[in-house]
């Protein structure tokens, strides 16, 4: 009788380490790929702490001056490539990318926000924007 490996063993061996390494692949790249999605999480999210923290600097800025202070500033129209949304609601700035909201005290505004290019105005102790 012979103790060598029949080749109907052989196949089984053979599809059995396949689909384990298939499994430990898989599995391999699905940590990367997590990983990947919470660096570009962390990203968004520093780049949209950046542009709120801009915006609130501005309306600081011109809360702090004399009336007929006015000035030009421009915000990103996109966060790494991505759209995001820029609001002014009761009292705070509030950004949001993707999944990611950030939210940051502001002075008493009139207007609204535009991604891009905007105007920042004080005219009788109010501040206007755009």
């Amino acid at each position: 009788m012979s103790t060598s490996p029949t080749r109907s063993q052989v196949a089984l061996e053979f599809t059995l380490f396949t689909i384990i390494a298939f499994l430990l692949f898989s599995g391999l790249l699905f940590s990367i790929s997590k990983q990947f999605g919470d660096l570009a999480r962390q990203r968004d999210s520093k780049e949209l702490r950046d542009v709120v923290s801009r915006l609130r600097e501005e309306i600081s800025l011109a809360s702090l001056v004399r009336d007929g202070y006015s000035r030009n500033f421009t915000l990103p129209g996109e966060i790494n490539r991505r759209s995001y949304s820029l609001s002014i609601s009761d009292g705070h700035a509030v950004g949001s990318v993707g999944n990611v909201t950030y939210a940051a005290p502001v002075p008493d505004v009139t207007g609204s926000p535009l991604l891009g290019s905007n105007a920042i105005r004080k005219e009788g102790g109010a501040i206007y924007l755009n």
